[in-house]
């Protein structure tokens, strides 16, 4: 079984994909999302990095005594205004160990589900702030025409050079001058 690792561009029309198998590895730059699928075999293992102005993500922490249910109301409760208004638009994740939850748009995540479950492939999805955020407690990437913003909390976003000089669809545009100072 191959592992693969897809790096997609802000418009998710396009990917890096990283190829690993033992000691093997491959590397196919900026390959159309139409065409990932002949490029990952079925039955694999893949991760998926987002552009993480693509998921929003918040400080969550679970109570000792409260079960998930009571968690996951408590949540809703205190980020409603964060959450887009129709609910079932999006996929959320919690993450008690990271103290994290993760909300996604189900337009950027249903495609990307099924393009890899017909392949029978093995998907998990994460905002690419991940990628760095084990190199400094905050820090700034620039990479592939945008910056990525990371937080010892967990939380980050992602910025194009475009979005710089207008607001972002989640991100408040304050946070660019962290980045650029």
């Amino acid at each position: 079984m191959k592992d693969y690792i897809l790096h997609l561009d802000n418009n998710l029309d396009k990917a890096d994909i990283y190829k690993y198998q033992g000691e093997n590895a491959e590397y196919i730059h900026n390959i159309s999302i139409t065409k990932v699928s002949r490029s990952i075999e079925p039955n694999s293992n893949v991760i998926v990095f987002l552009p993480s102005n693509l998921i929003s993500s918040v400080v969550s922490n679970k109570d000792i005594d409260e079960s998930n249910e009571q968690y996951h109301a408590r949540f809703f409760s205190d980020h409603e205004d964060n959450i887009i208004s129709d609910i079932s638009s999006n996929q959320m994740t919690f993450s008690t160990d990271q103290k994290l939850a993760l909300i996604a748009e189900n337009s950027d995540i249903d495609p990307l589900n099924q393009l890899f479950n017909r392949l029978g492939c093995n998907i998990q999805i994460f905002p690419e702030h991940f990628l760095h955020s084990e190199y400094g407690k905050d820090s700034c990437l620039y990479w592939n025409n945008r910056y990525t913003i990371s937080f010892s909390n967990g939380t980050g976003f992602s910025l194009s050079l475009i979005h710089i000089s207008e607001p972002t669809r989640r991100t408040p545009i304050s946070y660019a001058v962290f980045c650029l100072k």
